[in-house]
């Protein structure tokens, strides 16, 4: 058996965790505000292509494939986006009246022996914390997956709208 502090830094190390999440999202969600503003500027250009493609010119498929794959990937951004934020409930510790009235049930229980209370106590307090931080340990690490994949689908929506943008404006649209 570990020593008691050690399944304290570990537990506490995983809400350290829950913050830097939250901290790691701002980025990509600005990102993603940015993104979409350059699909509603990109949406009277797809709206001039159909109308070319619907004339017999087919040369402008490449780019409304671009951008409808810009426009999946934002989709599966967002859909990432929301997983790694919302719907996650975490394991806390309990709150010191439940642990002081526990005590003092067991005081009575034990005829107050402080050794039994006390080791009854720490056994308590150290399954709670293996628990809370084995159960944090694994929606973080869900989190962050979804976290890395925004990231992937952001960084590779900024090249293609790159190479779009590059092609409308060579063709002129």
């Amino acid at each position: 058996m570990y020593d008691k502090d050690i399944y304290e830094k570990s537990y506490y190390f995983e809400l350290d965790r829950i913050d830097k999440i939250h901290i790691r999202l701002t980025i990509p969600l600005t990102l993603l505000t940015l993104i979409g503003g350059s699909i509603i500027n990109m949406l009277p250009k797809l709206f001039k292509i159909f109308t070319l493609i619907a004339n017999g010119e087919y040369e402008y498929v490449s780019i409304i494939t671009l951008i409808i794959a810009i426009m999946i990937l934002f989709l599966m951004s967002l859909y990432y986006a929301f997983r790694s934020y919302f719907g996650y409930g975490y394991c806390y510790i309990d709150e010191w009246d439940k642990i002081d009235k526990w005590e003092i049930e067991l005081n009575k229980y034990y005829d107050n022996d402080t050794e039994k209370v006390k080791k009854d106590l720490d056994e308590y307090h150290i399954d709670k914390l293996k628990e809370c931080r084995n159960k944090n340990f694994i929606l973080n690490n869900k989190r962050q997956g979804y976290l890395f994949r925004v990231n992937l689908f952001i960084c590779i929506q900024i090249s293609l709208i790159i190479i779009a943008y590059t092609i409308s404006s060579y063709i002129n649209l």
